[in-house]
């Protein structure tokens, strides 16, 4: 099953899917309008927490404690320049980001460790790749527009329902390509 985790409700879609309302789909928006008001730094980081923690807890349910790195694209961006397209957001690059960032292009797997770091700075699209768990339990990615999407036999209805409660929504995807919503199930 591939999961669709995302900020989005699902219930203020089109008939073809499209999300209606403006929202922000990047870090890059911070200081930009958003229903009438600058989407600020805290407000940014406050929705990254929820992503990478609810990808953290649906590994763990899954005991996925590796995770290997596939189809890293090549243009992992350096620390110099991060460091200051976020200070433009009034974010910041942390020294086990830097750090990260250093390692990745010569990491075959990363551990449980470096999840989140990891997952941040796919969201704030540093870089791009897919992890796949070596056990075959799940694979992640991240998506356009602040998209996350998991690929495992099933997450447990009691962690969906931990997860929506905390103001994200999760999706199926059925063999015909429709996403359902899970938060009501």
């Amino acid at each position: 099953m591939i999961y669709r985790i995302t900020k989005y409700d699902p219930t203020l879609r089109d008939a073809e899917g499209r999300y209606l309302p403006w929202t922000w789909t990047s870090y890059s928006d911070i200081g930009r309008a958003v229903n009438g008001c600058a989407l600020c730094p805290a407000a940014y980081l406050e929705t990254e927490r929820r992503y990478t923690d609810a990808l953290i807890c649906i590994l763990q349910a899954l005991h996925v404690d590796a995770l290997r790195v596939k189809e890293l694209e090549p243009s992992v961006r350096s620390s110099a320049v991060l460091q200051n397209d976020f200070a433009e957001k009034g974010l910041s690059l942390s020294a086990a980001q830097a750090d990260f960032l250093r390692r990745v292009t010569d990491m075959p797997e990363i551990s449980m460790s470096d999840f989140e770091v990891c997952f941040q700075l796919q969201l704030r699209e540093c870089f791009w790749c897919r992890l796949v768990d070596p056990q075959g339990r799940a694979a992640v990615w991240f998506g356009y527009d602040y998209y996350m999407y998991v690929a495992c036999e099933e997450i447990p209805a009691a962690l969906v329902r931990e997860i929506c409660a905390g103001g994200l929504y999760i999706e199926a995807q059925t063999a015909e390509g429709i996403w359902l919503n899970q938060t009501t199930t």
